[in-house]
């Protein structure tokens, strides 16, 4: 048996940040993450001829009013850049023959981290206890005995039991009603708003492709095109530095019930033949491509994720107030935000939230 005063379960932005705080404060913690790898749904694709840079198979974009992840990016010494919206939009219309031009599909202004998104993560591992780090660590069960949080992990082959005071929930609501065993310490109104606020992004699938060069913009093109055919239904630049690792991705369109049609490989050759089609021959020459099917994650995705048109989520926190004090329970995944939840902004809102009254106890 392990005992602990703080663990912190999954470890996306929410719980790395939430450990480096407690690290800042010299308050020890466990951080229990049940995939191999850290990031949760922060998730980069390796640029093949460079480290620590990675294409963004997850959250990408930074809104000006975000503040509070601006200023994590700051203070881990990373650096923004504008997403890239310079030039005409393309439009594929249903049953037309040849792409549509257009100006002025790029006003709203939008940041992206240097390096890709995934470089926030690795600056964050490198600010943490690393000993108090456990990967592959897939917490199945917890239960409140007398005043003390009591949690049964798998760990690859091996059974471990952990015990916290207080235990942070990193995870978005309807992960936390799927594998951790809500019924046994949640009221039945708790229960119902973890299982019907969505997972942000779930049922989401991405495509990307990368090029040695930027074609679309030597054409005076944004890298934006739209399209009423799919398999892509949005399409953006996705270089993750202004002038280098060029880029496309695009949000695919077709429900998942299509999707599950067709192979990787097979979806795959449908996305780079919808660029070629805008693009020419040329978006056939990727150095890379890949696909990142968030509703096929069932660390991400719930049964009722995935057949859910998507929605901001809207968890009414403040109804539980007293219930999550009682049980020294804080919920910090991006979800339960008071501002902007779903975005990298709403993980850090809160973490903070949480550890406030964390804090507070210790």
């Amino acid at each position: 048996m392990h005992q602990n005063e703080v663990i912190i379960v999954g470890a996306g932005l929410a719980g790395l940040y939430a450990a480096m705080t407690l690290t800042k404060k010299g308050i020890p913690y466990l951080l229990l993450e049940a995939n191999e790898y850290i990031g949760g749904r922060i998730l980069g694709s390796p640029v093949t001829t460079l480290e620590n840079e990675h294409y963004d198979l997850g959250p990408t974009w930074i809104f000006p009013h975000h503040q509070r992840i601006q200023k994590l990016i700051q203070t881990l010494n990373l650096k923004m850049f504008q997403q890239y919206i310079h030039g005409d939009a393309l439009f594929q219309r249903s049953g037309s023959a040849s792409t549509e031009r257009f100006s002025g599909a790029g006003a709203m202004e939008l940041f992206r981290i240097e390096r890709g998104t995934y470089a926030l993560i690795d600056a964050l591992s490198k600010r943490i206890d690393k000993n108090s780090l456990h990967t592959s660590h897939t917490v199945n069960s917890i239960k409140l005995q007398d005043g003390v949080w009591h949690l049964e992990v798998k760990a690859r082959e091996y059974l471990k039991s952990f015990t916290a005071k207080h235990i942070v929930l990193a995870l978005p609501p309807r992960m936390i009603a799927t594998h951790l065993t809500i019924e046994h310490w949640a009221s039945p109104s708790l229960i119902h708003a973890m299982k019907t606020c969505q997972t942000w992004m779930s049922g989401q699938a991405k495509f990307l492709a990368s090029y040695e060069q930027p074609f679309w913009r030597e054409r005076g093109l944004s890298g934006q095109a739209f399209s009423q055919v799919g398999p892509m239904i949005e399409m953006h630049d996705a270089s993750i530095e202004e002038d280098s690792n060029y880029a496309l991705f695009g949000f695919i369109g077709w429900p998942l019930s299509k999707r599950k049609q067709f192979s990787a490989d097979s979806l795959k050759q449908h996305c780079i033949e919808q660029l070629a089609w805008f693009y020419g021959d040329i978006a056939r020459d990727f150095e890379q491509c890949i696909i990142k099917d968030w509703a096929l994650d069932d660390k991400v995705a719930s049964p009722f994720d995935i057949n859910e048109t998507s929605q901001h989520p809207n968890f009414q926190h403040q109804r539980f107030t007293d219930e999550l004090d009682n049980l020294n329970l804080y919920l910090a995944g991006s979800e339960f935000a008071q501002a902007d939840p779903g975005y990298l902004e709403g993980a850090i809102d809160a973490v903070d939230l949480s550890l406030n009254k964390l804090l507070l106890q210790l």
